[in-house]
């Protein structure tokens, strides 16, 4: 029994290898297709984001700070800190009325993010937005209050500037190559999954062996059936028929 399961279901992967072969060119071509969609749509639909970013080091904390912070260790928690001040309300209040356009906090939150390299003493801050000089701008309006912010809120006496924000030439967002990709990957499945589906409820018998495996009944033999010859024959019956009754 266990050996004719696994015959079973070996055949079944060879017919759904058979369907899936039969079909291989409307499946590209319904690939080809999908992806052309998601190319498209990433092109004329969907708005470029641009990303600016820059770098700050703390170099040197307060004599009140240090006693927060005495060691290595502890400087972990400094760091985390840091990135919660900068990341706040309140300090994206102050960045939205240093910048020239007209912005809420809360839209700043969104658009700026804020971390730390493991281990070091790094601040990074970048920017996005559809506009590449808007993004500069709120990086080095974010590095010029962060001085101040961290300095009044966590005790950070100098930082020095490592790498500054410059206007982003190309997007970072979208990325047409990578969704063209997925569109054809997934134009590809849904091509497969169609036609194994189409397969799977199609109950119509076309060989003996498929009698068998649909009975479970040996098939001894089998008379061909062709179309022309068939309708044929019909034609003389019924002229025979007519001319009968004539």
């Amino acid at each position: 029994m266990e050996n004719e399961r696994i015959t079973e279901n070996e055949i079944n992967i060879l017919d759904m290898l058979f369907v899936v072969r039969k079909n291989i060119v409307k499946i590209i071509i319904a690939a080809v297709v999908i992806a052309l969609i998601f190319l498209t749509y990433t092109l004329t639909l969907v708005t470029p984001l641009y990303q600016s970013g820059t770098q700050l080091l703390v170099k040197g904390i307060s004599q009140e700070a240090m006693t927060i912070y005495p060691d290595s260790t502890s400087r972990l928690m400094l760091m985390n800190n840091c990135i919660e001040v900068l990341s706040g309300t309140a300090s994206m209040t102050k960045v939205a009325e240093e910048l020239s356009i007209n912005i809420t906090p809360e839209d700043l939150q969104a658009m700026v993010s804020i971390s730390s390299p493991a281990d070091t003493q790094v601040i990074k801050i970048s920017a996005i937005s559809p506009d590449p000089e808007i993004a500069r701008e709120i990086a080095e309006t974010v590095e010029k209050v962060s001085r101040d912010v961290l300095s009044e809120n966590v005790g950070v006496s100098a930082l020095s500037t490592i790498q500054k924000a410059k206007t982003p030439v190309a997007p970072v967002s979208p990325n047409p190559i990578k969704n063209t990709i997925l569109g054809g990957f997934l134009g590809g499945v849904l091509a497969v999954a169609f036609y194994l589906a189409m397969w799977f409820i199609n109950n119509r018998i076309h060989t003996p062996a498929d009698a068998e495996k649909a009975l479970g009944l040996t098939v001894f033999s089998s008379v061909p059936f062709v179309e022309n010859e068939a309708v044929a024959t019909n034609e003389k019956d019924n002229a025979k028929a007519k001319g009968g009754k004539n």
